[in-house]
């Protein structure tokens, strides 16, 4: 339940991630890490490091499946985005834990998916897919 409401973003997330990785250099990656980085640092700092317990967001989830999605496609990143969610939403350890770990199982499928996109093999679409679909 918690996870169908991230995961229309992680799949937009993955994919968009998958176009920026293709396209800028990878200092200009670097760099908007650097600085999101830093962001992340400045505001630990000046907040309180209490987390108020809030309602659950659609929209909140879909933003943060979409920038979880993009973080790890990016630079296998993706757990801030998806903590800054459900940290707020009160869950106990071993919700959380499930939850995070069906997201970012979710997120390995669609890693795997990306990864053979781009392969020239007509035949297979991967080491993965051949493993789950192989008739054996």
């Amino acid at each position: 339940m918690r996870t169908a409401l991230l995961l229309p973003g992680l799949v937009i997330g993955i994919g968009f991630g998958y176009l920026l990785f293709r396209v800028p250099d990878h200092r200009a990656v670097a760099i908007v890490m650097a600085v999101v980085t830093l962001i992340f640092v400045g505001l630990w700092l000046v907040t309180d490091p209490k987390v108020p317990i809030r309602p659950r967001s659609s929209l909140k989830a879909i933003a943060a499946g979409l920038a979880s999605g993009v973080t790890t496609m990016v630079a296998h990143s993706g757990g801030p985005p998806l903590a800054m969610y459900l940290l707020p939403l009160g869950l106990t350890k071993d919700v959380y834990a499930g939850t995070t770990s069906l997201f970012f199982t979710v997120v390995a499928f669609g890693l795997a998916g990306t990864s053979t996109a781009g392969s020239t093999s007509s035949r297979s679409a991967g080491p993965v897919t051949d493993c789950c679909l192989s008739p054996r």
